[in-house]
C-alpha cells in the first residue's frame, strides 16, 4: 500500500529520458514513464496518470530541475506539499564557497624561496614558516565540513587555517548558520529566522559567491526546502530514487542493449514484476492450523521414539 508520498528524478540516455517515481516510506516503485523527448507536457500528463490515476498523492522530493520547480506539480496534484532535496542545496551552496576559498587562495603569497647553501656544522636549522597557500590548499574542504562531521585532527587544521587566514572566518560562520538553517529538530520559524540573521548579514554582502547562495534561499524561495519540518513523512532529500536511478545505471554497465527505449520500457516492466513478486512473497499469509493439527502435533511430541 502506497503512502501518498512520492520520490520523482530523471535519469536521461542518449536516445531518451526516463523519469522513476518511488515511494520512499514503503521503499517502492511506483511507475516510470520513457519518452525521446522530455518536456513538460509530457511529464506532467505522466504524473497526472500516475499509477492508472489511482494514488492519492500528497507530497513529495525533488531536485532542482525546471520540470517541477515554481509550483509546478500543484497544478498536477491540488495541495500538494513540495520538499526540495536538501543534498542539492548543500551542494550547490559548497560550490560556491569554494569559489570563494580559491579566491583568497589566489590573493595569498607564494612561500619564500630557501636560502641556498649548507648549514655550518653544530648550527639548528632555522624555523620552517607555515604554508599558508599550501596548507589551504591540501585543506580547503574543512571550510564547508559539517561541524559535527569534523575529527579532532580536522578541528586543529581548522582552527590554523582560521588564524592564518582571517578572511576565511566569514566564509565559515556562514557555513555553520547554513548547517543550522537546515537542521530537523526545529520549527519552521526558527528556520526562518535564521535565515533573516544570513540576509541582514553585512559581511556576507562582500562575498558574490554568498550573495548568490542567499539569492537562493530568499523570501517564499525558502518553504521549498524547509516543508519537511511542517511534514516530517516527506524526506529531505530525493535520496530513495537517485538510488534506483543508480542502480539502473550499474545494470546498464553489464547489459549494453539497454540504451534504446523500447529496451528500456522492457527492462522497466521486469523490475516491477520482480518487485510484485518480492512484495508478495514478504506479505503472503501464514496458514492457520486448525485444532485438530495441534493435537497431531502434541501427540506425535509425546510419542516414544522406537527402539
Amino acid at each position: 500500500m502506497a503512502s501518498g508520498v512520492v520520490c520523482i528524478d530523471e535519469v536521461y540516455e542518449k536516445p531518451c529520458g526516463l523519469v522513476l517515481v518511488t515511494d520512499p516510506n514503503e521503499d517502492l516503485v511506483l511507475d516510470y514513464y520513457a519518452a525521446e523527448r522530455m518536456d513538460e507536457e509530457g511529464v506532467h500528463a505522466f504524473l497526472k496518470d500516475l499509477c492508472g490515476g489511482g494514488l492519492a498523492v500528497r507530497g513529495g522530493t525533488t531536485d532542482g530541475s525546471p520540470l517541477y520547480r515554481d509550483g509546478k506539480l500543484n497544478t498536477v496534484w491540488s495541495d500538494f506539499v513540495h520538499q526540495r532535496c536538501l543534498f542539492h542545496l548543500l551542494k550547490e551552496a559548497n560550490r560556491d564557497i569554494l569559489r570563494a576559498v580559491r579566491q583568497v587562495h589566489r590573493s595569498l603569497p607564494k612561500p619564500p624561496r630557501r636560502r641556498p647553501g649548507r648549514r655550518r656544522k653544530g648550527e639548528p636549522p632555522p624555523p620552517e614558516p607555515l604554508d599558508v597557500r599550501g596548507f589551504l590548499g591540501r585543506h580547503r574542504h574543512l571550510i564547508t565540513t559539517r561541524p559535527d562531521h569534523l575529527t579532532g585532527v580536522g578541528r586543529e587544521r581548522l582552527a590554523t587555517l582560521l588564524e592564518a587566514v582571517p578572511e576565511l572566518r566569514v566564509l565559515r560562520r556562514f557555513v555553520r548558520q547554513l548547517h543550522r538553517l537546515v537542521r530537523p529538530d526545529q520549527p519552521p520559524g526558527e528556520a526562518r529566522r535564521m535565515r533573516d540573521v544570513m540576509l541582514a548579514d553585512t559581511a556576507y554582502g562582500a562575498w558574490p559567491q554568498l550573495v548568490r547562495i542567499l539569492d537562493r534561499l530568499a523570501g517564499p524561495k525558502l518553504e521549498p526546502f524547509i516543508a519537511y519540518l511542517t511534514y516530517p513523512e516527506l524526506p529531505r532529500t530525493s535520496n530513495h530514487v537517485e538510488g534506483k536511478n543508480r542502480r539502473f545505471r550499474l545494470v546498464q554497465k553489464t547489459r549494453y542493449k539497454r540504451r534504446k527505449v523500447h529496451t528500456i520500457v522492457n527492462a522497466m516492466k521486469l523490475e516491477l514484476m520482480e518487485q510484485k513478486r518480492r512484495w508478495e512473497a514478504a506479505h503472503q499469509p501464514r496458514p492457520v492450523l486448525a485444532p485438530e493439527a495441534f493435537q497431531n502435533l502434541r501427540s506425535d511430541r509425546q510419542a516414544p521414539s522406537a527402539a
